[in-house]
C-alpha cells in the first residue's frame, strides 16, 4: 500500500535566520512520502524534494551554489561562494556574449560595453 504524498510549503520571506532549522526539522520527520517546496515573494517555487542536492530553483547550474548556501545557513556562516559583484560580472559577460553573437561574432570590449 502506498502512502499519500504530503506537500510541505515553506514561505521564505525574511526567513534566513530560521530556514536551515526549519528544513532540517522537516527532513527529520518519520513520514517519508513528502515533497518540500519553498515559496518566495516573487512567486518562485524551489522544490527541495528528495535530497539537499535538488536545490537549483530554476533548473540551471546553481545546484552547487544552493547546496553551499544551505550548508552556510545551517552552520551560521557568512562567507558564500559568490557575491553580488561576481553575479553582476557574470551577467555582463553573458550579455556581451549575446551582443557579439547578434553582431556576427564582433569582439565586444567589456570596458566600453558597460
Amino acid at each position: 500500500m502506498t502512502t499519500p504524498l504530503v506537500t510541505i510549503v515553506i514561505p521564505v520571506y525574511n526567513a534566513a535566520p530560521h530556514l536551515a532549522a526549519c528544513i532540517e526539522s522537516v527532513r527529520k520527520q518519520t513520514y517519508e512520502n513528502i515533497e518540500i517546496l519553498l515559496t518566495k515573494t516573487d512567486g518562485t517555487v524551489i522544490d527541495l524534494s528528495g535530497s539537499a542536492n535538488n536545490l537549483a530553483g530554476h533548473g540551471g547550474g546553481d545546484g552547487g551554489l544552493m547546496d553551499h548556501m544551505y550548508e552556510l545557513i545551517s552552520s551560521g556562516g557568512t562567507q558564500g561562494l559568490t557575491s553580488v559583484d561576481a553575479s553582476v560580472e557574470s551577467h555582463v559577460m553573458a550579455l556581451a556574449a549575446e551582443a557579439s553573437r547578434v553582431a556576427g561574432g564582433k569582439t565586444i570590449e567589456l570596458a566600453t560595453f558597460r
